[in-house]
């Protein structure tokens, strides 16, 4: 799965990815993702938001209970999923889930890809089988908003959206604070991986002013970084 600057994430064949790499780097920065083995992955959204009682509580990670992955519970410690919407998505790089879906799953197929609209108030007695084991399980991505391309997964958030009432003012209030704390994060990650300070090769001033907000660009990475088994750091192999 590769992803340009800017661009939606387009699947290539690992015969053909080193040419679509080539090409791309000449022009943006890029994003390499794993998405399969022998075929495209099985996904799995979950869509958010999500209750802090289910985040906090715990359980077993299954087809039933997806949202008790580790991953999903690293996310919320770092992005707010509580007062915002969207959906996180797991992948299974080992292909489409060989067991087939029990009768009156939670689940929703289309090729390829699994919803889990619920957040714990059905919980269910599947167990853990070889298919959901927690490592055969990794991130794929995380997205904000309300989705247009799968009508249950849209259905899914909206309905959330509605019983957390996170358009209320208090809701909206804390959504902004924890996304200002956010942005900071995010701009402390990116000028850790840079070779120069945050707007040094624009030659604009670094620090952040009420003027300065519409025209400070953000500089493309300058390192290469690798995330593999729960450790992100940088790639110099060569």
């Amino acid at each position: 799965l590769i992803t340009t600057w800017g661009h939606d994430p387009t699947v290539i064949s690992a015969s053909n990815v080193l040419l679509a790499l080539n090409e791309a780097l000449s022009h943006s920065a890029v994003l390499l993702q794993a998405y399969g083995c022998q075929e495209e992955g099985a996904v799995v959204h979950i869509p958010f938001p999500l209750s802090d009682e289910v985040l906090e509580k715990g359980g077993v990670f299954s087809r039933a209970t997806p949202w008790f992955h580790n991953t999903v519970r690293s996310i919320a410690r770092s992005v707010d999923v509580r007062h915002n919407c969207g959906f996180i998505s797991l992948l299974h790089t080992g292909g489409p889930l060989a067991e087939p879906l029990p009768e009156g799953s939670l689940f929703t197929y289309t090729p390829n890809h699994y919803l889990m609209p619920g957040d714990g108030d059905n919980e269910s007695t599947v167990s853990v089988d070889v298919s959901f084991r927690q490592k055969e399980w990794v991130p794929l991505d995380l997205c904000f908003g309300i989705p247009l391309f799968d009508s249950e997964l849209n259905d899914s958030i909206l309905k959330k959206m509605v019983e957390f009432q996170i358009c209320q003012k208090d809701s909206l209030e804390k959504l902004l604070d924890s996304s200002r704390l956010l942005s900071l994060r995010l701009l402390h990650f990116i000028s850790k991986y840079q070779d120069s300070p945050l707007g040094a090769d624009t030659g604009q001033e670094a620090t952040a002013g009420p003027q300065s907000d519409n025209t400070r660009e953000i500089p493309m990475p300058t390192q290469n970084l690798m995330f593999a088994h729960g450790q992100l750091q940088r790639f110099t192999i060569r």
